[in-house]
């Protein structure tokens, strides 16, 4: 099973003044909400441009296009369906309105403890035996680490596929053996403005067995078992903890191509400082009938209101005096994101859940 992290990222100042340097300190924290947009048919210039690399090196996404888009954000891990089967998560990472990543960070590392939630239709909950290690802090130009992690899930079918007997379940098992390098540093450009960034070469070998059980036997029989070696690039940039470019290619000498390029849809004016970030307040959060925003600057901006798959619900409510109340009793249950915007800037967004 393709991994599912897709783990996003935003930040930069003004000006690229040398290599940036990820800590602790920039991985995000529960309320932080992304964008992630997917560009399915990206062109050659783009092509040529994920594969360049160099130090103090600009790569322009900028005609990166919004083909899928999918909302996510750091909730608190024990708030989630599955916090049961991570007892010691710090805090999950929801991707949609149905699976969520665990993860574990502190001083020297981040990483994630598994999966949960749903592949397609099938419900599963994935525990790594060892973790899979996003981060080893400082993460900066030359950061390097051999990673290796597996887990596996069982989906209870209880059919007969048409070989005259039961097949009561079907397990898949991934295991995963990964380098990691960082390999150059500068600026990306997307349609959002200029980032900081220091760019990353991961290669993937996963081994994936399929396995399925039979009543009649007593046994798992196997059934298939592929190797898979993907390469993946990431540009990675403060305060997120997920990249703000990744594009994954499979690495075949006859075919290398990149069939589609993540993004996160977020401002430059996130890399600033901690202190200096526009922060956005919610409450309460779980809603069901207002919810109150609150925002330090008082800059005129206005509310924008999107839904897990991106789509705007409601905008244009104007914050006054910092601070706005809007009825969300309407809302369907479920999970939303809230960016305060001025002009084409988004200053900053974050999640709630009406219920």
């Amino acid at each position: 099973m393709k991994k599912l992290v897709l783990l996003v990222a935003l930040f930069s100042t003004i000006g690229l003044q040398a290599q940036i340097v990820l800590t602790q300190n920039e991985m995000p924290g529960i309320g932080d909400a992304f964008i992630q947009l997917t560009d399915t048919t990206p062109g050659a210039t783009l092509q040529q441009t994920v594969f360049a690399n160099g130090n103090d090196y600009t790569w322009d996404f900028s005609a990166l296009a919004a083909h899928d888009t999918v909302g996510i954000n750091f909730i608190d891990a024990t708030t989630t369906p599955y916090a049961s089967y991570f007892p010691t998560a710090d805090m999950s990472l929801r991707m949609g309105d149905s699976t969520y990543a665990y993860f574990n960070v502190d001083a020297s590392v981040a990483e994630i403890m598994g999966l949960a939630g749903y592949y397609d239709t099938i419900a599963f909950q994935m525990i790594y035996a060892d973790p899979d290690i996003i981060y080893e802090f400082p993460y900066t130009m030359g950061t390097s680490f051999q990673d290796t992690y597996a887990g596996s899930f069982t989906a209870y079918l209880g059919i007969d596929p048409g070989i005259g007997y039961i097949i009561d379940s079907v397990r898949v098992s991934d295991s995963h053996a990964e380098s990691q390098t960082v390999i150059g540093w500068g600026t990306v450009t997307t349609a959002m403005g200029n980032f900081d960034v220091v760019k990353t070469e991961i290669i993937d070998t996963t081994i994936t067995k399929t396995e399925a059980y039979a009543s009649a036997f007593s046994i798992w029989v196997p059934y298939s078992t592929d190797t898979t070696i993907y390469g993946r690039y990431q540009w990675n940039m403060r305060n997120t903890g997920l990249p703000l470019i990744e594009a994954e290619y499979s690495i075949d000498p006859s075919d290398s191509v990149i069939y589609s390029i993540d993004w996160l849809f977020v401002s430059p004016i996130l890399s600033v400082d901690e202190d200096s970030r526009f922060s956005l307040k919610l409450f309460p959060n779980p809603t069901s009938d207002v919810l109150h925003i609150t925002l330090p600057s008082m800059m005129p901006c206005f509310i924008r209101i999107t839904d897990a798959q991106g789509r705007i619900i409601m905008q244009g409510n104007e914050l006054q005096s910092g601070k706005v109340s809007i009825p969300v009793s309407f809302l369907e249950n479920g999970v939303y994101f809230v960016s305060a915007i001025i002009g084409n800037e988004v200053l900053g967004t974050k999640s709630f859940i009406k219920d």
